[in-house]
């Protein structure tokens, strides 16, 4: 399985996570989250030279992939509800100098956030994803990066297994607490 960089874009909140979905030898799906956090660096402010905010928040972005190498590239695609933002416009140009940016053998997917939410809503029998933004200490746009990725991958499934879920949840506190460590 690969190594997948997901994102759930936003500005200020532009979560992302990189995952490794590596195999055991027995054939079991070990996810390794291997960095996790909300970028520094996202386009504000559309009307003053967006084209430095870009290459700013693409340097940080890519940095992941020469770091971690990925081969999937997963986010939700945005959706606007409403064009009284930048938004409408922000989201959809980050996501856009992103895939330019990428490496040309990256594989990419897009998904509106109605999709993969409706299938995590029904592996965590939940009307609202809420109840677990609770359980992770982690904002809800890196769970959501997370969440995103085992769509992606078709994964999603995994998490329905409680001791699974622990053990992501380990992960996660591990990263943002690496001085204070849970048993995984």
């Amino acid at each position: 399985m690969p190594i997948v960089l997901s994102c759930d874009p936003g500005a200020p909140n532009f979560g992302f996570s990189v995952i490794d979905f590596k195999t055991s030898k027995k054939g079991k799906l070990e996810p390794k989250i291997l960095e996790l956090g909300i970028l520094n660096n996202v386009l504000r402010d559309i009307k003053h030279n967006p084209k430095a905010e870009l290459k700013k928040m693409s340097v940080e972005l890519l940095s992941k992939t020469k770091l971690h190498k990925p081969e999937f590239f997963i986010a939700e695609r945005f959706l606007a509800r409403s064009f009284r933002t930048n938004l409408a416009e922000s989201i959809p140009m980050m996501l856009g100098y992103i895939l330019k940016s990428l490496p040309p053998k990256t594989i990419v997917h897009l998904t509106p956030a109605v999709t993969w939410k409706a299938a995590a809503k029904k592996v965590f029998n939940l009307k609202k994803l809420d109840t677990i933004y609770k359980e992770v200490i982690c904002t809800p746009h890196e769970l959501d990066a997370v969440l995103l990725a085992f769509f992606g991958t078709d994964a999603l499934y995994l998490l329905n297994d409680a001791d699974f879920w622990e053990g992501i949840k380990c992960q996660i506190y591990n990263i943002k607490n690496p001085k204070k460590s849970h048993a995984t």
